[in-house]
């Protein structure tokens, strides 16, 4: 009996979209404060500024002293959701949970489209959107207030123009919609963006020396090269700017692209480490994401059999645009789960076209085809229950519940105009955004000390409160700030109450 691939895999597909909308709206009202809360909050604090003073250049990520601005990404993400609460009755965390889903789903669109235009067979692409769509890393992340599928859904569109302008469609639309969703992903988060734009940009280079476009169609490579160049400008000119605003804030300053290039690209050695290849790539993307090493197996055994050699040029791209962006920006990816969203999707794709040829080149039966489909699917699923939805760091604890209760506790007792200073959530702005106050999230000993001597160096008005609590690693209490230290010089600088709350110590000050 002849198996019908078409539509079992059309079937997972759309159960992949069932069961990742379920899984995240069951936990849409759960607080942003588990798996990489810090950065969820900022993401939000960012978003509840612009909802609540509407968005400006400059907007405010208040959690390390004035001035307020201390960009990252241009905010597309955060100001939908922003516009989003103002016409809905939902909480921002929800909404912004919600926009993160919906970009997540609706990134199949252009790589459906991307892979037809490719001519990969319709089987092959159902199996490969449910590839994406059932990755544990994608089922997780997309539900949770982070700009990862907004930049990705962006990626995947310009690539879909890419992927046109290569096969030879050149309408002048084709390259003015390159260009604008070049300039939107770029702009929403470069490190997403650039490594898909360098592979492509050489595959076009190669293929316009390989045709002689450089002598015969030169209105084409003006037109490729400005709907490039001109998103490349745009998009520097956010870092710089950006930049420019964080060295204004006597904190941001470290946090400037040039500060942070050696943790944005890693070194050598971690380029060459087990961390990255047998812990980031096969142990976090690879095994969980594609069928343990059904994927695995499936690509290298295309590799050596196919004899296509589009398809297997194909396969091999993917590879690459999989592996790329762990090369270009190793240590983020190594320290940063969810990081892997901008590039797994590659890593479907390759996997998902090589199951099918595998099947084809075995002619495999209907009992092995069914039982390698049901390991997939099982695998994928169990996956991620015990990596993320079972797991310890996906659970909210007593310390996500303190900042629950804190956060409501000095959003009452403390004036809206004033800042607060936060000792114990290093750089995080979980405590910023759940008190809605404006803040100094102290990150190291010499900035603690310097804030409570030096305090107009950070504030234009005196901060309302002094925030001190244990910072919790790995279940163990670390005090970066000589906590005793810091009591004494709040004491001597201020006129203050102290009142204990939970395992902290709060220090109003008094006019």
């Amino acid at each position: 009996m002849i198996i019908n691939k078409l539509f079992i895999f059309k079937i997972l597909f759309y159960f992949s979209i069932f069961f990742i909308v379920f899984i995240n709206a069951i936990q849409i009202f759960d607080p942003i404060l588990v798996q990489h809360g810090f950065r969820q909050t900022q993401t939000a604090l960012s978003a509840y500024y612009i909802f609540q003073d509407g968005f400006k250049l400059a907007y405010e990520t208040p959690n390390f002293g004035e001035p307020w601005s201390v960009p990252m990404e241009f905010p597309i993400y955060q100001i939908i959701v922003a516009w989003l609460t103002k016409f809905s009755n939902l909480s921002l965390t929800a909404n912004g949970k919600i926009i993160s889903l919906f970009f997540g789903i609706f990134s199949c669109v252009p790589i459906y489209f991307s892979l037809a235009k490719l001519k990969i067979d319709k089987a092959s692409i159902y199996l490969c959107l449910f590839l994406v769509l059932s990755a544990p890393t994608y089922i997780y992340w997309s539900g949770t207030f982070m700009i990862e599928t907004t930049a990705f859904f962006l990626t995947c569109c310009f690539i879909l123009y890419f992927v046109k302008i290569f096969l030879g469609d050149w309408k002048t639309i084709n390259f003015l919609l390159l260009g604008i969703f070049l300039s939107l992903a770029l702009l929403q988060k470069i490190t997403t963006a650039v490594p898909p734009l360098l592979f492509f940009s050489i595959i076009l280079f190669f293929q316009a020396i390989k045709k002689n476009y450089f002598f015969e169609q030169k209105s084409y490579l003006i037109k490729l090269s400005l709907c490039i160049l001109i998103p490349l400008f745009i998009g520097l000119s956010w870092v710089l700017y950006s930049d420019f605003l964080k060295e204004l804030n006597p904190v941001g300053n470290g946090m400037t692209s040039y500060a942070l290039s050696e943790f944005n690209y890693g070194t050598l050695s971690h380029r060459l480490s087990a961390q990255l290849w047998a812990g980031s790539i096969m142990e976090g993307t690879v095994i969980p994401n594609s069928g343990i090493l059904l994927g695995f197996v499936s690509v290298i055994f295309l590799i050596f059999k196919e004899k296509n050699y589009f398809r297997k040029n194909f396969v091999i791209s993917n590879c690459i645009l999989f592996i790329l962006p762990f090369l270009i920006f190793t240590w983020l990816h190594i320290s940063h789960k969810y990081y892997q969203v901008a590039n797994l999707a590659f890593w479907a794709v390759a996997s998902g076209v090589s199951t099918v040829f595998m099947f084809e080149f075995f002619k495999i039966k209907k009992v092995y085809f069914f039982s390698l489909i049901f390991f997939l699917f099982a695998s994928n699923y169990s996956f991620f229950m015990h990596k993320y939805y079972f797991h310890p760091k996906s659970q909210l604890n007593e310390s996500h519940y303190r900042t629950l209760d804190l956060g409501n506790f000095i959003n009452e007792m403390t004036p809206q105009d004033q800042p607060i200073v936060v000792y114990g959530y290093e750089a995080g702005s979980q405590l910023a955004f759940y008190s809605k106050r404006k803040a100094l999230s102290v990150t190291d000993l010499a900035t603690g000390e310097e804030v409570v001597t030096n305090p107009e160096k950070f504030f234009s008005s005196l901060p309302s409160t002094f925030v001190l609590c244990p910072f919790i690693y790995k279940d163990k209490e670390i005090d970066y700030y000589n906590s005793r230290k810091i009591e004494i010089l709040i004491k001597e600088n201020f006129n203050v109450v102290e009142q204990n709350f939970l395992d902290c110590k709060i220090f109003f000050t008094k006019n």
